[in-house]
Formats: C-alpha cells, structure tokens, sequence
C-alpha cells in the first residue's frame, strides 16, 4: 500500500512539474510578445508626434503665408 502511494505520489510531482515548465515557457513567449508590443506602441508614439510637428509647422507656414498675401500682418 505504501509502495502504490509513493508511485502516485511520484507521478504526481512528475505532473506538476511538466506543468509548471510549461507555465514557464508560456509566460515568457507572452512576455516577449508584450515586450514587442511596447517597441511597437513607442515607435508609433514616436512617428505619431513627429507627424503632429510637421502638420502644425505646416499650418503656421500656410497660415503666414496666406495673411502676408491678404495683407492683414
């Protein structure tokens, strides 16, 4: 009796085991994935500002532009 319980035992510990390395690798494939998603979110925040700059430079030009020809400046 006591043989059967350490064998159940043993397999059990074997089950958590091969369940806790398979947590392991799940938890950093979505940890890389996270990581990529954050690169990707900065550099679209990043191309996102810079395109915000150039449309209001843009727009100050374009306005200046159009008051000096009105000659309202």
């Amino acid at each position: 009796g006591v043989e059967l319980e350490l064998r159940k035992s043993s397999e059990r510990i074997t089950e958590i085991r091969a369940n806790i390395l398979y947590l392991k690798f799940r938890e950093s494939a979505m940890r890389e994935v996270n990581e990529k998603t954050n690169k990707r979110v900065a550099q679209l925040s990043f191309i996102s500002l810079g395109l915000c700059l150039m449309v209001s430079l843009f727009q100050v030009w374009h306005l200046k532009r159009f008051f000096l020809k009105r000659k309202l400046i």
